[in-house]
């Protein structure tokens, strides 16, 4: 048959083992990509050897712990992604850029001795304005 690839068995008279046809790729994905109907599942990786990686040894995303998928860059933690939402680590910052990128909004945790939580009111609240003010005492 053309365009399908066989190998001969070990022994003299082995029939020729089908290992696919030439024209699928042998069905697997080409390097131009495609769509897998299944689950793909690669090793834990770490921060510093993602397992999925973006064109760079020490950026991609991890399995730092169950049920939860790390992001790093440059091999440091940036976050998790977990259960409980997101969790920006090692006080990296959080930045809501305007449209045209040349303003932001950041968020960003200083040093801390206890855990501080800024929950935002319900829609109930102010005729639907939200006015925010912090302080920090």
């Amino acid at each position: 048959t053309v365009d399908v690839l066989k190998i001969k068995g070990d022994t003299d008279n082995a029939a020729f083992i089908t290992l696919g046809n030439l024209e699928t790729n042998l069905g697997m994905i080409p390097k131009t990509g495609g769509t897998f109907t299944g689950n793909v599942q690669s090793s834990a990786g770490t921060k510093a050897s993602p397992s999925i990686q973006v064109n760079d040894a020490n950026t991609g995303l991890y399995k730092p712990a169950s049920d939860t998928i790390g992001l790093s860059c440059v091999g440091e933690d940036i976050a998790y992604v977990e259960t409980t939402g997101i969790e920006i680590k090692d006080g990296k910052k959080l930045e809501f850029r305007d449209s045209g990128n040349s303003n932001v909004v950041s968020l960003q945790a200083p040093a801390l001795t206890s855990d501080v939580a800024l929950t935002l009111p319900d829609s109930t609240r102010c005729a639907n304005r939200y006015n925010f003010s912090f302080c920090w005492c």
